[in-house]
């Protein structure tokens, strides 16, 4: 083994089982990858991810997690809100706001008094997939 992607792949009498092991997979998932003829194939997202994998920067892929927040929202009582930087926060009960406090992740104020939501602050529909785009591909 070592640090490089080039020496992972190379095999010398120090290499490990698990290096071994993992050759001939790596050397069958690119073939497979690089002889798909299908645009709409596993192969072709394979080949994309080997050959450019830049051009799938916008994608959703298949290993990544889905916007559990939506899914939380379906099944939860109250309501979700966003602060004025679009940090998500949650109103139980009966979903409206009767304390003003501050975002855990900004610091602006949230809620409102009254059950009346602050002027800035807006009502979070669960009509909309927040799933990150490129989550895979993301720049450091």
């Amino acid at each position: 083994g070592g640090g490089s992607p080039e020496a992972f792949v190379c095999l010398n009498a120090g290499s490990g089982s698990l290096e071994i092991a993992l050759v001939p997979v790596l050397a069958h998932i690119a073939a497979a990858a690089l002889s798909s003829t299908e645009a709409d194939s596993y192969g072709a997202l394979l080949r994309a991810l080997l050959v450019a994998p830049g051009a799938l920067s916008g994608s959703v892929l298949p290993t990544m997690p889905e916007d559990t927040l939506t899914y939380v929202r379906g099944v939860m009582g109250g309501k979700w809100y966003a602060c004025t930087n679009g940090h998500k926060y949650y109103v139980d009960a009966c979903g409206r706001p009767t304390e003003i406090l501050h975002c855990h992740t900004c610091g602006v104020k949230i809620g409102g008094l009254d059950h009346e939501l602050l002027a800035d602050n807006t009502a979070v529909t669960g009509d909309s997939d927040e799933t990150p785009l490129g989550y895979c591909l993301r720049t450091a």
